[in-house]
Protein backbone atom coordinates (compact mmCIF):
# COMPACT_ATOMS: atom_id res chain seq x y z
CA UNK A 1 0.00 0.00 0.00
CA UNK A 2 1.79 3.20 -0.83
CA UNK A 3 1.57 6.36 0.74
CA UNK A 4 -1.12 9.12 1.18
CA UNK A 5 -0.39 11.68 -1.56
CA UNK A 6 -0.65 14.71 0.64
CA UNK A 7 -0.75 18.08 -0.89
CA UNK A 8 -2.90 20.21 1.31
CA UNK A 9 -3.57 20.39 5.17
CA UNK A 10 -6.30 18.53 4.33
CA UNK A 11 -4.65 15.18 3.00
CA UNK A 12 -2.97 14.70 6.30
CA UNK A 13 -4.49 11.81 7.69
CA UNK A 14 -6.47 12.06 10.64
CA UNK A 15 -4.58 9.57 12.31
CA UNK A 16 -1.53 11.01 11.63
CA UNK A 17 0.41 12.44 15.23
CA UNK A 18 1.95 15.03 15.25
CA UNK A 19 5.73 13.10 16.13
CA UNK A 20 4.38 11.22 12.85
CA UNK A 21 3.96 14.38 10.58
CA UNK A 22 7.46 15.78 12.49
CA UNK A 23 9.02 12.51 11.29
CA UNK A 24 7.95 12.34 7.74
CA UNK A 25 8.67 16.36 7.50
CA UNK A 26 12.52 15.33 8.87
CA UNK A 27 12.73 12.39 5.95
CA UNK A 28 11.79 14.50 3.54
CA UNK A 29 13.97 17.97 4.63
CA UNK A 30 16.79 15.17 4.72
CA UNK A 31 16.05 13.61 1.15
CA UNK A 32 15.71 17.70 -0.41
CA UNK A 33 19.18 17.94 1.12
CA UNK A 34 20.95 15.52 0.19
CA UNK A 35 19.66 15.55 -3.37
CA UNK A 36 20.87 18.85 -3.43
CA UNK A 37 24.24 18.38 -2.62
CA UNK A 38 25.18 15.25 -3.95
CA UNK A 39 24.10 13.13 -7.13
CA UNK A 40 20.78 11.71 -6.25
CA UNK A 41 17.23 11.56 -6.69
CA UNK A 42 15.27 15.03 -5.97
CA UNK A 43 11.95 15.59 -4.62
CA UNK A 44 9.17 15.15 -6.93
CA UNK A 45 6.60 18.08 -6.46
CA UNK A 46 4.28 16.00 -4.92
CA UNK A 47 6.81 15.15 -2.19
CA UNK A 48 8.53 19.30 -2.01
CA UNK A 49 4.33 20.28 -1.63
CA UNK A 50 3.70 17.48 1.37
CA UNK A 51 7.31 19.02 3.15
CA UNK A 52 5.39 22.61 2.91
CA UNK A 53 2.02 20.97 4.01
CA UNK A 54 3.70 19.40 7.19
CA UNK A 55 5.93 21.89 8.08
CA UNK A 56 2.99 24.59 8.31
CA UNK A 57 0.83 22.03 9.87
CA UNK A 58 3.08 21.41 12.45
CA UNK A 59 3.74 24.94 13.06
CA UNK A 60 -0.17 25.59 13.50
CA UNK A 61 -0.53 22.90 15.95
CA UNK A 62 2.56 23.94 18.20
CA UNK A 63 1.89 27.59 17.98
CA UNK A 64 -1.50 27.61 19.50
CA UNK A 65 -2.80 30.71 20.73
CA UNK A 66 -4.46 29.99 23.99
CA UNK A 67 -0.11 29.62 24.40
CA UNK A 68 -0.40 33.09 24.60
CA UNK A 69 -3.50 33.28 27.05
CA UNK A 70 -1.79 30.76 29.50
CA UNK A 71 1.60 32.66 29.38
CA UNK A 72 -0.15 35.93 30.13
CA UNK A 73 -2.50 34.85 32.69
CA UNK A 74 0.65 33.10 34.31
CA UNK A 75 2.44 37.08 34.45
CA UNK A 76 4.01 37.35 31.17
CA UNK A 77 4.37 41.30 29.70
CA UNK A 78 2.89 42.20 26.46
CA UNK A 79 6.47 43.26 25.72
CA UNK A 80 7.33 39.39 26.94
CA UNK A 81 4.88 38.20 24.63
CA UNK A 82 5.85 39.91 21.38
CA UNK A 83 9.36 39.32 21.84
CA UNK A 84 8.93 35.84 21.95
CA UNK A 85 6.46 35.73 18.80
CA UNK A 86 8.97 38.04 17.44
CA UNK A 87 6.65 40.51 16.51
CA UNK A 88 5.39 44.17 17.53
CA UNK A 89 3.17 43.91 20.84
CA UNK A 90 0.38 45.98 18.72
CA UNK A 91 0.38 42.21 16.13
CA UNK A 92 0.34 40.47 19.86
CA UNK A 93 -2.81 41.89 20.98
CA UNK A 94 -4.56 42.32 18.20
CA UNK A 95 -4.38 38.32 17.09
CA UNK A 96 -5.24 37.64 21.48
CA UNK A 97 -8.06 39.81 21.24
CA UNK A 98 -9.04 38.04 17.78
CA UNK A 99 -8.82 34.69 19.39
CA UNK A 100 -10.65 35.51 23.03
CA UNK A 101 -13.42 36.94 20.81
CA UNK A 102 -13.40 33.47 18.48
CA UNK A 103 -13.21 31.76 21.72
CA UNK A 104 -16.50 33.85 22.99
CA UNK A 105 -18.44 32.85 19.81
CA UNK A 106 -17.57 29.04 19.96
CA UNK A 107 -18.33 29.32 23.77
CA UNK A 108 -21.52 31.02 22.70
CA UNK A 109 -22.37 28.31 19.72
CA UNK A 110 -21.58 25.13 21.47
CA UNK A 111 -20.58 25.96 25.44
CA UNK A 112 -16.81 25.57 25.15
CA UNK A 113 -14.39 28.88 24.52
CA UNK A 114 -14.14 31.84 26.81
CA UNK A 115 -17.46 32.57 28.69
CA UNK A 116 -18.55 36.25 29.14
CA UNK A 117 -16.79 36.89 31.88
CA UNK A 118 -13.55 34.83 31.13
CA UNK A 119 -14.17 36.99 27.65
CA UNK A 120 -13.96 40.18 29.37
CA UNK A 121 -11.31 39.56 31.59
CA UNK A 122 -8.92 38.58 27.81
CA UNK A 123 -10.02 41.52 26.86
CA UNK A 124 -9.07 43.87 29.06
CA UNK A 125 -6.21 41.84 29.42
CA UNK A 126 -5.19 42.74 25.90
CA UNK A 127 -5.92 46.30 26.62
CA UNK A 128 -3.27 46.33 29.62
CA UNK A 129 -0.89 49.61 29.60
CA UNK A 130 1.79 50.10 31.42
CA UNK A 131 3.46 46.92 31.96
CA UNK A 132 7.48 47.05 32.04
Amino acid sequence: MSAPCIVGPRDIPPTMSVSGMFERYTELGMRGYVARTEDSVPLTVAEHLELLTLGESIARIVRHPVDVHHALQAGATWPQVAHALEINEQDARSAYRRWADGQRALHEHCGIGLDAAEHAEAIARAEQTGEA
